[in-house]
């Protein structure tokens, strides 16, 4: 994946590879696609309920996470990481999940619930909001696990 010139890289390291031990350089990790396909079919058949906080049922989205050093407070940096990379979140977890899987010849999949209100809400619903993810997660893993195709 090549970086647009328009990068701002003043404020956020965007790094220009990752080396392997053979020389090539990895610039995204592409999640496993027959396990992206599971979890999205496991996620189809799933009452999540409505959101802590909010009064909306979750949205199921595949696309890019973004990875980086830095907590992302601000609807223009997101904006930007969108416009940029494509990016649907940003975490700071998953990346390693994938390069380890990726090294290793590992098959890999990241679920991941947006977790961070940037308002006055947080600290209200967090604690409820971490049982719902924890609930909802598992029950599209288990859900992945009743679907795994026999192959596998």
């Amino acid at each position: 994946m090549a970086y647009p010139a328009t990068a701002d890289l003043e404020r956020g390291f965007v790094p220009s590879s990752f080396p392997l031990p053979n020389g090539v350089r990895v610039y995204m990790f592409n999640a496993t696609p027959w396990l992206v396909s599971l979890a999205l079919n496991a996620s189809k058949t799933i009452d999540f309920g409505i959101v802590p906080g909010t009064n909306r049922t979750p949205v199921v989205r595949v696309g890019v996470i973004v990875t980086g050093d830095q907590f992302i407070a601000s609807s223009q940096k997101c904006d930007w990481l969108y416009r940029v990379f494509g990016a649907l979140a940003t975490e700071m977890d998953g990346a390693a999940v994938a390069q380890v899987a990726y090294v290793n010849n590992v098959p890999w999949v990241v679920i991941r619930c947006h977790s961070d209100r940037a308002d006055e809400v947080a600290q209200v619903i967090i604690k409820e909001f971490w049982q719902y993810v924890a609930e909802n997660s598992a029950k599209i893993v288990l859900n992945m696990i009743e679907m795994w195709p026999q192959d596998k």
